[in-house]
């Protein structure tokens, strides 16, 4: 990084004052030197640059007024393609809001947009069809307690980014295989909560559908139901995402209990319609997630570009004065 202004830093950081180099040139050069400068270290991020090391990384022999030309073309440049990856970044936030919003609406308002609604009494259900019934989550979920006792599973899960994912067991460091012991058997379309230190992490998503038969950590508590189990991962994500679980957990570290959770309200549509709303959310969540998808790889594409372009102006392969720097 570097500065334009006066400034402090920490002693964990060291600061550089160039000779004979124009600052920004100079922030230009080392960064599209990165990966050369972080093998220095030997690749890892917990090894420290000296300043020593640092002093001995070889750079251009320009004149000033060429580094300025260079430092005026890259400033021109590297603004237009971050102009143009905020504008990609902002829409991906709209997709994921329209995601959020037809999820939340589907779940709780139906696909009818005429039928007749009632007051549900919930603060985060609102409005619902006056045809569903309202339960408590207990009414309808049984907890899993399949202990993993004489470690009969191995297939490792983690709950990430709102997926069950597979994991691979040599990857687990720090747990032994008796540990495995302790986990828990889960089946596919049973439903995953992480309740645990609710308070210190609120960006996370912390429920999610099984599609493996595996184990995962007791820690977490997991439900199975006979009604339909997608249908219930799409209404606790929008639960999820409108933080709802937050409000319900107590003490220290605020993990939410099983007996907490057998309390909450959910709606409970007939089974036809379970099964229409999770047909039409597939459908849209598939297209919002393949748009996202395509800005992301943009995104990817573009901060390529970006790292090229100061690469070549700043190592001669591009003579910035065609463009009139």
């Amino acid at each position: 990084a570097y500065t334009s202004i006066e400034t402090t830093c920490n002693q964990s950081m060291a600061a550089i004052v160039p000779k004979n180099y124009h600052y920004k040139f100079l922030y230009y050069w080392l960064d599209s030197n990165y990966q050369n400068i972080r093998n220095l270290t030997g690749g890892d991020n917990r090894d420290g640059l000296n300043l020593a090391v640092l002093s001995n990384i070889p750079c251009p022999k320009i004149s000033i007024v060429e580094q300025t030309q260079i430092v005026s073309f890259l400033d021109t440049e590297t603004a237009r393609i971050d102009n143009l990856i905020a504008k990609q970044e902002k829409l991906i936030e709209l997709l994921e809001e329209q995601r959020k919003s037809i999820i939340s609406h589907a779940v709780t308002k139906g696909l009818n947009p005429n039928a007749p609604m009632k007051d549900s009494g919930v603060e985060w259900l609102g409005d619902v069809p006056e045809h569903w019934n309202l339960k408590r989550f207990g009414y309808l979920f049984d907890e899993n307690k399949k202990k993993n006792i004489g470690l009969k599973e191995t297939n490792v899960l983690s709950l990430s980014y709102g997926n069950i994912k597979e994991k691979n067991i040599d990857d687990n460091k720090g747990l032994l295989p008796e540990s495995f012991e302790t986990y828990q058997i889960i089946e596919p379309n049973n439903i995953v909560f992480r309740f645990t230190d609710l308070q210190n992490d609120k960006r996370s998503l912390r429920s999610a559908i099984s599609k493996y038969h595996g184990i995962i950590t007791s820690a977490y508590i997991a439900v199975k139901t006979k009604q339909n189990a997608d249908f219930y991962n799409y209404l606790f994500r929008a639960y999820d995402l409108q933080k709802v679980f937050y409000s319900m957990g107590e003490g220290m570290r605020q993990s939410l209990k099983m007996d907490e959770l057998n309390k909450m309200p959910v709606v409970l549509p007939n089974k036809d319609e379970q099964k229409r709303i999770v047909s039409f959310l597939d459908i849209e969540t598939a297209r919002i997630d393949n748009l996202i998808a395509k800005q992301e790889k943009l995104i990817e594409l573009l901060e390529e570009q970006r790292k090229s372009i100061i690469s070549h102006a700043v190592t001669g392969k591009i003579d910035v004065r065609e463009f009139g720097a």
